[in-house]
């Protein structure tokens, strides 16, 4: 930290800017103290609660996270911004919120997303779809499977859709993830940020967990009656079957959706900028 600090204390200063925005689990208050000039204020954002902060707001949008998990680890003057309710979403998400949870009153089960990442580097969506071969599902039920453009299994994931008994469409590079969240009528989707996300949108979804960094929060989502875990060390055919059995039915999807409507709103970014614009 000692010589990073070194190396961008001259950038920084150069820079004259009124925050710094510091988001890097290596890093805490023995970088933060030396490289902030005088009249700048420092936001962290972080989700370990693990070491020592010098800074003025400091963000945590993943659930199960508490103040007090924070408070003996920064100044008495920082602002501590933690929960869903304050993550960090792009304006087409709390824009189209209100569309997408009215649809759910009344939306059968016909449009399900598989999004696990744009990279999803151990092809994650292959194994979901071989899995869902063997289930049992809507005879009307389409599914609509979103990657990076540079995903490794890109190609392999379009051979295993063609062979499915029902209709797969495979995008890759996509811009329009909002919406694409907003029409579907179930998501597969990973842990991590993408959670609010649907959240915001009330999408139902089966959360696989790709990362130990996202256990706890995944376990606490569920617990909430947002999304059903699916874990993806362990046989996938029946764990996929019996969650499509629990919401296929209306009711339980509509019951999840207003579960996961209620763990954050998306304007957590408006609400952190406005914090950021008043003076001192």
């Amino acid at each position: 930290q000692a010589e990073d600090a070194a190396a961008c204390l001259s950038p920084i200063a150069a820079w004259l800017p009124d925050w710094l925005v510091v988001d890097h689990y290596a890093l805490d208050h023995r970088w933060e103290t030396p490289v902030t000039p005088a009249g700048c204020r420092v936001l962290v954002i972080d989700d370990l609660a693990d070491r020592s902060h010098v800074c003025d707001l400091l963000l945590d949008q993943n659930l199960g996270r508490h103040i007090d998990d924070y408070r003996e680890r920064v100044p008495d003057h920082c602002t501590l911004l933690v929960g869903p309710g304050n993550a960090l979403l792009r304006d087409e998400f709390s824009l189209l919120r209100h569309s997408s949870l009215a649809r759910r009153e009344q939306a059968d089960l016909q449009n399900v997303l598989i999004a696990l990442g744009g990279v999803d580097q151990y092809n994650y969506t292959g194994n979901i779809l071989e899995a869902l071969k063997s289930c049992e599902l809507p005879d009307d039920i389409r599914f609509t499977v979103v990657l990076g453009a540079t995903a490794p299994h890109l190609q392999a994931v379009i051979a295993a859709a063609r062979s499915c008994p029902w209709p797969v469409e495979v995008l890759s590079g996509i811009d329009d993830m909002p919406r694409r969240m907003a029409e579907a009528d179930l998501a597969v989707g990973a842990a991590g940020g993408t959670s609010w996300e649907r959240c915001c949108l009330g999408v139902p979804t089966l959360m696989v967990i790709l990362a130990e960094n996202q256990k706890s929060g995944a376990i606490a989502l569920a617990a909430t009656g947002a999304a059903v875990l699916i874990d993806a060390s362990r046989p996938l055919i029946a764990q996929l079957q019996s969650a499509f059995d629990q919401l296929q039915a209306s009711p339980g999807r509509q019951q999840m959706s207003i579960a996961a409507s209620r763990v954050t709103d998306g304007r957590g970014t408006e609400r952190l900028l406005q914090l950021m614009e008043n003076p001192q």
